[in-house]
């Protein structure tokens, strides 16, 4: 007969049976490797810590330091794979901590395009000519937006949020708009049409929804990476 052990993914925090013939089980929510802990009961000298890092990590967390919260916490669960305390404390931390990344880098997406003239962005989709101090102010922002892209595919993911809106839920290409952003440009360029849309005037990803074209609107994880194609 076929045992069962029942543990929480340190990674996501769901709750999932394992079977006993199995040797490398994964979560089946979010794919992390489960670590059973089949160690005697841990010492109190480890408790003694855990209990000091979970303590480290409120503190952190009523500063608003998320991120530094978490990190106590993974040295917990380091210690005592399956403590309760400390996976709960960080799907909690990770939940808060996506929620501000998501908020800056939609944040982060508006300052690349308020800070950019139309002509910079023309220059990304079509090719004409800008100054070295915009590019050079172009390169910069991108690079900031693309830093906080990949912070946010490791935090959405251990959140359980979707790994390109971080929950926030909204297509990131119009801004949650519904309508195409390039339109203005082809408009200031004297196109004849936008490239973008064909003309339409609708988000050619969100499809005029104003949803976040992965997780379709319910905000949550998805195995799948942040488009490049995406601002």
């Amino acid at each position: 007969m076929v045992e069962f052990t029942r543990v929480r993914c340190h990674s996501c925090g769901t709750d999932i049976e394992i079977p006993d013939y199995l040797k490398r089980p994964h979560c089946i929510r979010c794919g992390a490797e489960i670590i059973i802990n089949c160690d005697k009961e841990t010492s109190n000298e480890d408790n003694g810590k855990i209990h000091n890092l979970l303590k480290f990590s409120r503190e952190a967390e009523d500063r608003g330091e998320f991120r530094i919260a978490i990190g106590f916490v993974d040295k917990a669960i380091e210690i005592e794979p399956n403590n309760d305390d400390a996976i709960e404390s960080r799907t909690r931390l990770a939940r808060k901590y996506s929620t501000e990344l998501a908020q800056r880098i939609a944040a982060q997406v508006t300052i690349c395009r308020a800070n950019h003239s139309l002509e910079t962005f023309h220059l990304r989709r079509y090719g004409p000519m800008i100054s070295k101090a915009e590019r050079d102010q172009f390169i910069l922002d991108s690079k900031k937006l693309d830093e906080l892209k990949n912070e946010g595919k490791t935090y959405f993911k251990m959140a359980g949020l979707c790994t390109v809106c971080g929950g926030i839920k909204k297509c990131l290409e119009c801004e949650g708009s519904g309508k195409c952003y390039y339109c203005k440009i082809a408009t200031k360029s004297a196109l004849s049409s936008c490239e973008e849309c064909k003309g339409t005037g609708i988000c050619k990803w969100c499809k005029g929804t104003k949803l976040c074209r992965v997780c379709l609107g319910d905000g949550l994880y998805r195995d799948m990476v942040f488009p490049d194609d995406v601002i």
